[in-house]
């Protein structure tokens, strides 16, 4: 139970894993879901937005293949990558409801829709699916990824760490799940893709969600005993921003050794588990 059920966009502004890199502007490579994208895409040219878009690197990418870009965040510091690291002009620290409103003015419709990993953080769903509607124009695509509920070890992540929770997600969305939402509000041709993550990838991201869980329950326990500290800021504590940046060949080198330790015990579970705990997203196109 959370309340109120209402998105924080002072939680993503904290320097804290993947929006710690936007703020950083480091470089990135494009990963399987945008690949996806790339690989599927049904139009090659026209207006595309992209929500969530971060520090902007996929609409720079978008961009370079002929579309015209715009993109929302609530992160105001992303926003600032994307504009001076990417050089990206339609980029606004926006809620979409904020964005639609200028759309209305400006009579703007786009032909794609993009949303990767952003359904999940919604705290009212239908009604951002209502504002998607809005902004497309007829025929338009609705394309994005959510994470696979049914991932492997999402329940021990879900124990331990506070990444799959409020104010962070507040749905967790399974392919039958997404594709009844969509199909509820007039969506068609609708194309469910889960997205089979890497050997390579599957054994690191494993060996990090142990270590991050073992983490976190040494400081639970720690926390319990000082109450110096809330749950959420638990969730979000990570040792390299306790020590400093000065450590941070350091806790590289350290992290290449766990994997090395841990590859494997977590090989081995690589090829044992079932299949659909291999996929650790799902991607989806719908046609409005």
């Amino acid at each position: 139970f959370w309340h109120p059920a209402k998105i924080i966009p002072e939680f993503y502004e904290r320097e804290c894993s993947l929006y710690f890199e936007f703020h950083q502007g480091k470089e990135r490579i494009l990963d399987e879901k945008y690949k996806l994208f790339f690989k599927n895409i049904p139009l090659k040219k026209g207006k595309l937005l992209d929500i969530g878009c971060g520090d902007g690197f996929f609409l720079f990418e978008a961009q370079k293949i002929g579309f015209e870009v715009y993109g929302v965040d609530i992160d105001k510091k992303s926003i600032a990558v994307a504009k001076n690291k990417y050089g990206l002009k339609n980029v606004y620290p926006f809620f979409l409801k904020d964005f639609v409103q200028i759309a209305s003015q400006k009579n703007l419709k786009f032909d794609i829709i993009t949303a990767f990993d952003v359904l999940e953080h919604q705290d009212d769903p239908k009604s951002f699916l209502e504002d998607i509607k809005f902004l497309l124009k007829p025929g338009g695509y609705f394309i994005g990824t959510v994470p696979n509920s049914e991932r492997f070890l999402a329940n021990l992540e879900r124990k331990y760490l506070f990444g799959d929770w409020p104010p962070h997600h507040f749905l967790w969305i399974s392919k039958r799940s997404l594709f009844y939402f969509l199909k509820e509000r007039n969506f068609t041709q609708i194309h469910i893709q889960p997205v089979r993550i890497s050997l390579f990838k599957f054994c690191n991201e494993t060996s990090a969600l142990f270590t991050k869980c073992f983490r976190n329950f040494v400081i639970k326990s720690v926390i319990k005993k000082t109450k110096e500290m809330d749950e959420k800021e638990i969730g979000i504590l990570k040792i390299e921003d306790l020590a400093g940046k000065k450590f941070e060949l350091l806790f590289s080198f350290l992290k290449i050794i766990r994997n090395l330790i841990l590859f494997p015990f977590v090989l081995c579970l690589y090829f044992f588990i079932p299949s659909r705990y291999k996929f650790s997203h799902i991607y989806f196109e719908a046609k409005l």
